[in-house]
This record gives structure tokens, sequence and C-alpha cells, in this order.
């Protein structure tokens, strides 16, 4: 319980700072735990990415899901925040598929340094392959995708403006500096990240049931070829 709500915190904060970054562009979509499908041949093959930056779509309506084929575009950058069950995923097989799609940037971040060498870690595509984006002497990464800097505070993961070199301020920092509105704007922060778990949690359940009915009408098949395939080389009476 403590991981899951040390990944919520480090994921509101990203998100809100990224609605921040991004609050004057109607053409960037922030998604967060939104299931990915990128093959349109298999639709139900999807990862769960923990932050997408997609560039070139309208922002206007929520998605339950990313269907690449759908957008038309790549998400620009993805974040993944490790954990325990996540961290050998995040670090092999979503790198892999993040180069194959063409994603530019992939950043991951653990917060407690329990699983990485180095608890930010940021990929970049170049020529056809990621090369790994260095941080600087204070650990800060740039992000080209971005144009902002990356940072660790603590278990967090900041933003940070290039022109005032400030940190993004994210939901809970607004309190006291608004009112009683910054409580409002923590709780919609909250409650969006949250809906958008919950959405691909179901949507993750519904591809599952898809999955294990194609499955078992592929078994069904494989027995009626069997069956058939006995019959035509049964001895004629």
């Amino acid at each position: 319980m403590l991981e899951q709500k040390s990944h919520f915190r480090t994921l509101a904060c990203l998100y809100s700072s990224l609605q921040a970054l991004f609050s004057q562009r109607s053409d960037v979509y922030i998604a967060a735990q939104t299931p990915l499908h990128y093959d349109e041949a298999q639709p139900t093959n999807h990862k769960l990415p923990d932050l997408m930056v997609l560039k070139g779509v309208q922002n206007s309506q929520e998605r339950d899901t990313i269907k690449l084929w759908e957008e038309g575009v790549i998400p620009a950058i993805v974040i993944e925040i490790t954990s325990h069950a996540t961290w050998l995923e995040d670090l092999v097989n979503k790198s892999a598929l993040y180069l194959r799609l063409g994603v530019k940037e992939y950043i991951i971040f653990d917060p407690y340094n329990e699983f990485l060498k180095e608890g930010l870690q940021g990929l970049r595509l170049a020529n056809g392959e990621y090369v790994p984006i260095p941080l600087d002497a204070a650990g800060v990464l740039a992000s080209e995708v971005l144009g902002a800097n990356l940072v660790r505070q603590g278990p967090l993961l900041r933003l940070v403006n290039l022109e005032t070199e400030a940190l993004i301020p994210w939901g809970a920092e607004l309190t006291g500096a608004h009112g009683d509105n910054s409580a409002q704007v923590v709780h919609e922060t909250q409650q969006q990240v949250a809906a958008e778990a919950q959405r691909a949690q179901k949507e993750t359940e519904r591809a599952a049931r898809e999955t294990k009915r194609a499955q078992a009408l592929e078994a069904e098949n494989a027995h009626l070829r069997v069956l058939l395939g006995q019959m035509q080389n049964a001895p004629h009476r």
C-alpha cells in the first residue's frame, strides 16, 4: 500500500505539472495510465504506460484508450515510474517496444532508487536507436520533447522551466497561493488521475476477456478440425 500511495503521488505530481506545462496548447494530449494499443492487426495487445504525451492531436476529449492507428501519431515521450512489480518490464520489454514504435524519448524514474542503478534514466531516439540522455552534474535531465528539464525532488520527479529555471508547480504547491481554490485543484487532479486509472483497469479487463474468448474459439475450432480429419480418414463401410 505504501508503494502504491507513493506511486500515485509521483504520478499525480507529474501529470498536473505536464498539464501546466502545456496548458496553452490545444494539440497536446497527456494520458495517465491509459492503455496503449499499438498493433491494429492484434488490437487487444497493449501496454499501460504511466504517462504519455501525444503531440498533434486534439485534447478536448478524454480517451479511455490510445489506439495508435486511430490517433495517427506516436507518443512523443513516455514516462514510467518503476515499482517492484514493473521495473524489469519497464527497463527491458517496454523500452524495446517504444523503440520499435519510434517514441522519441523514454524516461524511467525509480522514486527511491530501489531497482535502477541510476534512479532517473532517459533514452532518446537517434538514428533508429536509443541512446542515453546524460544527466548534468546536478542530476538534471534535459528533455527536448518537453522543452523542460526533469529533476528528482525526493520521491517526486519535477519539471523545471527552461527560461526561469524554476520548478513548475503541481497541485499540492498551490495551497496558500490561491486560497480555497488550491484544495479544489488538488482534488480535481487526484480525481482525474484516479478516474483514468479506473478506466485503464476496465479496459485491461475487457481486453483480457476478449483474449480469453478468442483463445476459447480457437481451441474449439482446432478441436473441430481434428474431428473433421478423423471423419475424413475413417474407413468407409
